[in-house]
């Protein structure tokens, strides 16, 4: 599986190049942070609006599948409940990962975009988050790009190259 890192930023929303954009939403953090509040932002409170809806509520094992989004240039939007965001340890943070791996090669997706769940205020280490995260992926059966949205600094650290 290729890895890249890209900076937790609106520039970077706006360029989205993937097939597939994932988010782990949890369920007791309101409003959403870090990916989940840019994407959010950039499609005018599209998943504030789903949340207050309790069409998407972060519960752990819930998964929502939106196609196509408007202002984000991705091909779909799969979302991951993760449950309560300070019990993520690095076993919970990869059984998400393998999940969303299944889910994204039953999917038949190449290219994805995400973010360590709990990020910007991760429960672990953040290069152990990731790494749990990708190897999750792995586990799942997903073996494209994943390019991971956050602190490029301490994500690049994670797998041995600069972020961006």
């Amino acid at each position: 599986m290729k890895v890249d890192v890209l900076p937790a930023a609106f520039e970077t929303v706006d360029r989205l190049e993937a097939d597939t954009l994932v988010l782990f939403v949890p369920e007791d953090v309101r409003p959403l942070t870090g990916l989940g509040g840019l994407v959010d932002w950039r499609l005018t409170g599209r998943l504030s609006r789903w949340l207050a809806r309790d069409w998407l509520t972060g519960a752990e094992g819930e998964k929502v599948l939106s196609p196509g989004l408007e202002h984000v240039e991705v091909g779909r939007l799969l979302s991951f409940g993760v449950g309560r965001r300070e019990a993520l340890d690095a076993r919970r943070i990869r059984e998400a990962g393998r999940v969303a791996g299944k889910a994204l090669e039953e999917a038949k997706a190449h290219t994805v975009v995400t973010a360590v769940p709990g990020d910007p205020d991760p429960t672990v280490p953040l290069a152990e988050a990731a790494k749990a995260l990708v190897a999750g992926l792995e586990d799942g059966g997903f073996d494209g790009q994943v390019t991971l949205v956050g602190d490029p600094e301490a994500l690049g650290k994670a797998f041995g190259k600069p972020g961006r």
